[in-house]
């Protein structure tokens, strides 16, 4: 379908095939292009249009938490991780351009893409996912899990609505990968250790009530429901103090996970509110071409607990 914007775009500067000889250029002509493009229009700028884009521009708000409660929580939730086996690495703040989109399937125009061939990240799940999957193929796919954690601040370009709710974020991030070693037993590992953690650090560390677990069944076949069912059976038998529930919902609405996810949310003034969630993803095998590596992902949402702390969600 085409673009309503871009169409009115080509009409107005009567080029209607300018795409498509843009799409002729090579990456490295196309950034020359776009940079002399970006230094010219910055160019004109003056001191006081600048100050209106910062304060306009709902990209470049500062979050409304201290960087100092910031640098506490990181601190506390990584050390907390590097007890639990995970190793913390600090990421870059650009992606290789189609980190999401490419792996997993989000619309590129929810992403702040940039030039010489990045992306700002919006989901650095996919960024621990390329670093699992080059150690993994150093390690030759050993039968050692890797696992791997940030924190670090997201941007996302679609609209987002709610009280204390930015387009920029702080989230907490993990990613195991290693490889199928049958009877569900990396999946049974990976599920449980990410969801002890959490568990350590909600309900041990920071004392909070209120948590539950919601395991979700991806309704595709029956073998997927298995699954999913033992998964939950195992957590259910070894994840203590912390309510949990298994559910199926549909394939086709959550297409980001394979088979089975988890949420975890938190009461909130009577309501239910998701801090986070995670699931298995077929992107070990997509980035290594080997359909025995196995990958799951988690988040939580690390600024958004800290604005629910102080009152400010």
């Amino acid at each position: 379908m085409a673009n309503p914007t871009i169409t009115s775009l080509l009409s107005r500067i009567n080029s209607p095939d300018l795409l498509e000889k843009l799409g002729t250029l090579t990456s490295s002509e196309l950034n020359s292009l776009l940079m002399e493009v970006l230094r010219q229009d910055a160019a004109t700028l003056a001191p006081s249009d600048l100050l209106r884009a910062y304060q306009s521009n709902r990209f470049v708000a500062p979050s409304s938490v201290s960087s100092l409660r910031f640098a506490k929580a990181e601190v506390e939730i990584l050390e907390l991780a590097a007890t639990r086996g995970f190793d913390a690495l600090e990421l870059s703040p650009l992606a290789p351009i189609g980190s999401c989109s490419a792996i997993a399937l989000a619309n590129q125009n929810k992403i702040v893409s940039a030039l010489r061939g990045t992306e700002v990240v919006a989901d650095a799940t996919n960024l621990l996912a390329l670093e699992s999957s080059i150690r993994r193929k150093a390690s030759a796919f050993d039968d050692t899990c890797l696992n791997l954690c940030t924190v670090h601040r997201h941007v996302r370009a679609q609209s987002i609505e709610g009280k204390g709710l930015t387009p920029h974020f702080k989230i907490f991030c993990a990613v195991t990968s290693g490889r199928d070693s049958g009877s569900l037993a990396f999946e049974k590992s990976a599920l449980l250790t990410h969801l002890q953690f959490y568990r350590t650090y909600f309900i041990d560390a920071l004392k909070l009530k209120g948590i539950t677990v919601v395991i979700k069944a991806l309704s595709n076949a029956d073998r997927d429901l298995q699954i999913s069912s033992a998964l939950y059976e195992h957590v259910k038998n070894n994840l203590q103090d912390i309510p949990l529930s298994l559910i199926e919902v549909p394939l086709d609405e959550h297409r980001y996970y394979r088979h089975t996810r988890f949420s975890l949310n938190i009461d909130h003034n009577g309501q239910q509110l998701n801090l986070g969630d995670g699931g298995f993803v077929d992107w070990g095998e997509k980035l290594t071409s080997n359909s025995k590596e196995r990958m799951f992902t988690s988040g939580i949402g690390l600024e958004l607990l800290l604005k629910l702390q102080a009152g400010l969600i």
